[in-house]
């Protein structure tokens, strides 16, 4: 064969530029679609159970705070104590069992423990305690922030 006959086909580089750029918005699109997807319109719920609870000075309650998926939501809630009403000296603590909860459409539904703790100077009064939640997840719900409340009453 006599390469001198052969020709080659060459396609100009601004081509090459185009094909290279078309190929990674096409794949881009493709990743940011299955990324959205599962969190495209996805919603929280929060909830806390008993909503109230009295006990005496020097005792204890337990809450249950649940999060819900809503719409296909799958990510980490983060949860914490933001609000206690009123805020007085040596009033009553609070301690969650965990700090990150994990939701998803297959598993909806995460929880953490929520233990009041007073002593015998706890001032007897209703305390309305304040929970906030917040997708910490990559993606369209990102930041997504709801509350939740109860009432410990001390006697």
């Amino acid at each position: 064969m006599d390469t001198g006959q052969m020709t080659r086909f060459r396609r100009p580089r601004w081509w090459l530029v185009a094909a290279t750029m078309a190929l990674i918005l096409s794949a881009s699109a493709l990743v940011g679609s299955q990324s959205n997807a599962s969190s495209s319109g996805g919603d929280f719920a929060l909830g806390v159970t008993p909503a109230s609870a009295t006990v005496a000075a020097s005792s204890s309650a337990r809450y249950t705070l649940t999060a819900t998926s809503e719409h296909g939501l799958a990510g980490t809630i983060n949860v914490g104590i933001t609000s206690v009403s009123p805020a007085v000296a040596n009033g009553p603590t609070f301690h969650l069992s965990r700090y990150d909860i994990w939701v998803s459409p297959t598993s909806p539904n995460g929880a953490a423990l929520i233990t009041a703790s007073t002593t015998s100077s706890t001032p007897a009064t209703t305390y309305t305690v304040t929970v906030t939640g917040r997708d910490i997840t990559g993606g369209a719900s990102h930041g997504l922030t709801h509350t939740t409340s109860f009432t410990l009453t001390v006697n």
